[in-house]
């Protein structure tokens, strides 16, 4: 190579050198700058609720047919607008499960969603007011679940559960406010 063409490579390379330096300065000085680049990224969603679902009693040992559970709710403050309950059960020992309003909700309705499938244990209900427009807070009874428990071989007891994918909406609130599920053992008649 000549000397004319390495010197000409030279200056690009400082040219190009002063030019990565300008960027890098210009973009101190964006980042730092009130942070108003940072305040833009999406941030990441954290769990906002406070509502617990819950049976009651959590030990059914009086187990008369049709037996009872109520399912509970403690809003935590949150304004509640709707609940979708997904219930798990065992359907050798737990049958013909079906669900009536509480009074938490007011005068309220059950759809049922996915339809209960007595063959793989699961059922889904959405419980809203009649009245969409309102949002309750406080404790109270959601609903109640009816079934007949029956034997099934050696088995003393058996569970029903909420399940964590149950959610709860409320007013202003984007996401699930469910915070926590519970469940009941139910001993079984001999």
């Amino acid at each position: 190579m000549n000397e004319s063409a390495l010197s000409s490579n030279t200056k690009y390379k400082k040219i190009l050198f002063a030019g990565l330096a300008i960027i890098a300065v210009l973009l101190i000085l964006a980042l730092t700058r009130n942070n108003s680049f940072l305040s833009q990224l999406p941030k990441k969603v954290v769990p906002s609720g406070h509502t617990t679902l819950s049976l009651s009693p959590t030990v059914l040992n009086d187990t008369q047919s049709p037996a009872t559970l109520d399912v509970l709710i403690d809003s935590g403050g949150d304004p509640i607008t709707a609940v979708q309950l997904d219930i798990a059960y065992d359907p050798a020992t737990i049958t013909d499960l079906s669900i009536q309003s509480g009074d938490f909700l007011g005068e309220s309705q059950i759809l049922p969603l996915n339809s209960q499938n007595e063959n793989s244990g699961k059922a889904t209900f959405v419980i809203t007011p009649k009245n969409i427009q309102e949002a309750k807070s406080g404790k109270g009874v959601l609903a109640k679940l009816i079934f007949y428990p029956k034997k099934a071989g050696n088995q003393l007891s058996t569970t029903i559960s909420i399940l964590d994918t149950s959610l709860v909406s409320a007013r202003g609130i984007s996401t699930s406010v469910l915070k926590k599920v519970g469940s009941a053992t139910i001993t079984l008649p001999q």
